[in-house]
């Protein structure tokens, strides 16, 4: 094993290389990785899990309901996430409130791998789900083509496949070492760390992976949502104010969710790889934030991206009261009996139908109707109701 693997750990488990710096991690007091780390890892955790399940069981319900674009990538989403979880959070609570690796190397293997693939598919999810809402909002008519299901499941098959395919490298590299000759009571502990040929791989690697799963999907998505926020700014209809701070509002906790979560992680990484990264009880604390964000993220997806929609409250009542089987997420009226909450569904914002072309309240009460030009010459009007 090349020595430098030694003094430069995964984010996972990077805190135990056999200096005396390392061995503060080891000797640290109980109270703080005994109880104070799986206590908030814990909770984070369960409310993760918790709430990306009630998405998925809100969507699945019914089959209507993956038939709608944003919802398959909501629902994948939530796949993602809770498999990160699931994957990342009992043994990363572990590590940090434990000493040797006691699963042995399929696990260590197998942990690692599964956990960088959700990671990947979570990121991904978000960055399409962006592109769709700008789509949706911005070209409505346009990507009446492209914005359906059958190219949504499309997308969804390549992000997986792509998630497995870049995470196959951790698989490879991680294994069980002894952590240096150091003991614990007498038994010697082993650590599940990335061990690669060379130290440039392993620069490569991640360098690869902090460019492709935090810059570029950063800039997309806030590239998206500066558009979108533009484009309705330049719409100056009558009533739209609320719609337009609702957008803005929500593109902000987007955004800063997505940067500030994964932004010490990253930081991390990459001071491990270009400079000497100090093993002192300062850095476990930051190590811990980090993790302890990523999860967070994880976490607040579900809230962001669907409760905060007016449907998706509805479903998640109507779940835990045992009436989501009435519950759908289409919503006739007497004079439109098109979809009235299909766009709210698809971007998380109510918006109105007059970015449509019709002039109608998101609320599901039958309003005045407007229709222009240039919606009766785009056939946006099909038996009376609108299309989405």
């Amino acid at each position: 094993m090349n020595n430098t693997t030694l003094t430069n750990m995964s984010w996972l488990n990077d805190t135990t290389n056999a200096t005396e710096a390392n061995r503060t991690y080891f000797d640290m007091e109980t109270g703080v990785r005994g109880v104070i780390v799986p206590v908030i890892f814990a909770s984070i955790i369960l409310v993760g899990v918790a709430g990306n399940i009630l998405v998925m069981v809100v969507l699945l319900c019914k089959k209507e309901h993956i038939q709608n674009t944003t919802n398959i990538f909501i629902l994948n989403l939530s796949i993602a996430d809770l498999l990160f979880l699931i994957f990342c959070g009992p043994f990363q609570t572990y590590l940090f409130s434990g000493d040797s690796w006691i699963f042995g190397t399929f696990l260590c293997k197998f942990v690692h791998y599964g956990n960088y693939t959700n990671m990947i598919a979570s990121i991904y999810n978000l960055l399409v789900m962006s592109v769709d809402r700008y789509i949706a909002i911005v070209h409505a008519i346009k990507s009446r083509e492209i914005r359906n299901p059958r190219y949504a499941w499309i997308v969804e098959s390549v992000i997986w496949s792509m998630s497995l395919l870049m995470a196959i490298p951790i698989a490879i590299a991680y294994k069980t070492e002894s952590a240096g000759g150091y003991t614990r009571d007498e038994q010697e502990v082993l650590v599940c760390m990335d061990s690669w040929n060379t130290w440039s791989e392993r620069v490569s690697y991640f360098t690869t992976l902090f460019v492709c799963c935090y810059v570029i999907p950063l800039l997309c998505i806030s590239l998206c949502y500066i558009l979108l926020v533009r484009s309705l700014q330049d719409r100056p209809r009558h009533g739209q104010q609320n719609t337009k701070k609702k957008v803005t509002k929500m593109v902000t906790v987007v955004v800063i969710m997505f940067a500030v979560c994964w932004f010490p992680h990253w930081m991390i990484l990459m001071w491990n790889m270009y400079a000497d990264f100090p093993f002192t009880m300062a850095t476990f604390v930051l190590r811990m934030l980090a993790n302890t964000l990523m999860y967070l993220n994880s976490c607040c997806n579900p809230f962001i991206y669907a409760f905060m929609s007016k449907n998706f409250r509805k479903g998640f009542h109507k779940a835990v009261t045992g009436k989501l089987s009435s519950f759908s997420f289409r919503k006739k009226s007497v004079h439109n009996p098109g979809n009235e909450d299909d766009t709210e569904l698809q971007n998380n914002i109510p918006l109105k139908r007059s970015y449509l072309g019709v002039n109608q309240p998101d609320n599901g009460v039958t309003g005045s109707t407007e229709v222009d030009a240039a919606s009766l010459k785009n056939g946006l009007l099909n038996n009376g109701h609108t299309r989405t």
